[in-house]
């Protein structure tokens, strides 16, 4: 047979995986050590600090029903989404601490990464699917935080890795993904997604099977039929949750209020465009470059267009466009995609006069590749990366030792206190994990609980003390919280002033990352009077 026809022939999704040379293994190796020094850093999320009182919680008493954190939603129906997560970060925290759940992140982080990386291995495209699964590290490591999020990389890993491989041979074993859709309804509200991509394969095997054009990649064999009963079965799994029917729907609402909530944009960072003014370029500059090569793949590859990737890779585009929480989403598909793309490329052109160009292509990849392997395995462990993105993380095990909040909340657990505390966003998640359930936070960052107005409403209490006072008169606070790093805006400054001369609230605490005050009430008055702080 001839070397032209030996090229027609060749199609990526017939191979069956890498063989593990020596350079496949040196490839692997390397992406598995940076993918989990990007996971491997101190636990400084206060979104992760309410996700493992939660699972505290359920490990307790079982899967919440109603809120018993927030004194504003105090009994409201809570659809804990993510109660499966919380319990196992939980169940890891009681067998090995905080540094337990640093280590757990980064394996996570690298398992999603080196599933893609099986996947999608090529004799002819590995160092370039390699070197950009490498970029999409980079790319995503904002949301490489202890959330439900990182579970769902792993998912999104799994079902582009089984739809791929069913769909050079199909098996019965495509059907394993109802396993993993009844794990994923189970941890993070974003289960729909797994749906969709298995809904996309199926449209593409329906185009493939009635659409007989030549720029089409057809595979070997395959029914449509087999995909809509998985995506049936897929879709059914999905009211296994403690919550039933209101589980299942709790998406749309998640959606809707995302979708409305224009506040969000305003208030939360994550929910903010992704190319924004003032943006850092250095989170983002690997996201283009990311976006720029992606797309450069399917210009590559028009002969055998897949119709799945291209709807999957313009979805997750816009979603990480609209909105930065998304990236990883995004980045780690996008590089599946290209990969696939770049090796349908190099495949036709490997036996042409340019094959000495080819080899040089790829070259450059290996070397890129390299040079971020060694980027990251210096700047990790150094905290350059974390200086340099401005995301104020830490590398290594464990929970920071000089936590902002720290002192704050012992100097309230030393005093005995209980109550009622007026606080931000951002510190509701500590003290939810410190003081739950004796004290009763007034916002943290359950977003799905609270919704925008509650969300809203806080936001503009915290920067207005007429307002704030308002709201004092509703719910009757008992003590106010305030980190001096989030009030350094002119309204919360005006606010914690005027505190201070306000007769009905004493300081009682400050030190140079909180200040802590207290309601002088029947029931605090010794508190108030033993501790009040008098400034100069």
């Amino acid at each position: 047979m001839s070397s032209k026809k030996k090229t027609e022939q060749y199609r990526p999704d017939d191979k069956a995986g890498p063989s593990f040379p020596t350079l496949a293994v040196l490839l692997f190796c390397l992406l598995a050590i940076s993918a989990f020094l990007f996971g491997f850093k101190q636990i400084t999320d206060a979104d992760t600090l309410w996700h493992l009182k939660s699972g505290q919680l359920i490990y307790e008493k079982g899967p919440p029903h109603e809120d018993t954190f927030s004194f504003r939603t105090a009994g409201r129906e809570w659809i804990d989404a993510q109660w499966l997560f919380q319990l196992i970060i939980y169940l890891v925290y009681r067998l090995a601490g905080f540094a337990g759940l640093s280590v757990f992140t980064g394996v996570v982080i690298a398992l999603a990464w080196l599933l893609l990386f099986y996947a999608g291995w090529d004799e002819r495209a590995g160092p370039v699917s390699w070197a950009l699964l490498m970029l999409s590290l980079w790319s995503s490591s904002e949301r490489f935080n202890l959330r439900p999020e990182i579970l769902s990389f792993v998912m999104i890993a799994v079902y582009l890795a089984i739809l791929e491989r069913d769909r050079a041979k199909p098996t019965r074993a495509v059907f394993v993904l109802i396993i993993f859709q009844i794990f994923w309804a189970n941890i993070e509200g974003i289960w729909p997604i797994g749906l969709v991509i298995i809904g996309t394969y199926w449209i593409e095997a329906i185009i493939v099977r009635h659409v007989s054009k030549p720029w089409l990649d057809r595979p070997a064999a395959g029914s449509p039929a087999r995909l809509m009963i998985l995506l049936m079965l897929a879709t059914a799994v999905c009211f296994a949750t403690p919550y039933f029917y209101k589980g299942f729907f709790f998406p749309l609402t998640l959606f809707r209020e995302s979708a409305l909530a224009h506040y969000y944009k305003d208030a939360i960072i994550e929910f903010l465009p992704t190319f924004t003014e003032g943006d850092i370029m250095f989170l983002r500059m690997p996201f283009l470059i990311l976006i720029i090569i992606s797309a450069a793949g399917f210009i590559l590859n028009p002969r055998k267009l897949r119709p799945a990737h291209l709807v999957l890779w313009t979805a997750f585009l816009y979603l990480s466009l609209s909105a930065n929480r998304n990236i990883g989403l995004f980045s780690i598909s996008a590089a599946f995609f290209a990969s696939y793309n770049f090796s349908g490329f190099l495949a036709r052109h490997a036996h042409k006069t340019d094959s000495g160009r080819i080899e040089f292509f790829r070259w450059v990849f290996l070397a890129t590749g390299l040079g971020l392997a060694v980027f990251y395995c210096v700047a990790l462990p150094t905290n350059k990366i974390y200086k340099w993105d401005m995301t104020q993380r830490i590398f290594g095990p464990g929970f920071p030792a000089r936590y902002e909040l720290a002192k704050a909340a012992d100097f309230l657990k030393m005093a005995g206190w209980k109550g009622k505390i007026f606080n931000d966003e951002v510190s509701g998640g500590y003290l939810i994990w410190i003081g739950a359930p004796d004290w009763k936070v007034y916002v943290d960052g359950r977003l799905e609980l609270y919704g925008p107005r509650l969300i809203k409403e806080a936001f503009e209490r915290s920067n207005d003390y007429f307002l704030f006072t308002q709201e004092d008169l509703r719910w009757g606070f008992d003590a106010a919280i305030f980190a001096h790093a989030r009030s350094r805006d002119l309204g919360t400054l005006t606010l914690v002033n005027k505190l201070y001369v306000d007769p009905a609230w004493a300081l009682v605490y400050l030190d140079n990352a909180a200040a802590v005050y207290l309601k002088d009430t029947p029931s605090q008055h010794g508190l108030v009077t033993k501790y009040r702080i008098k400034l100069k």
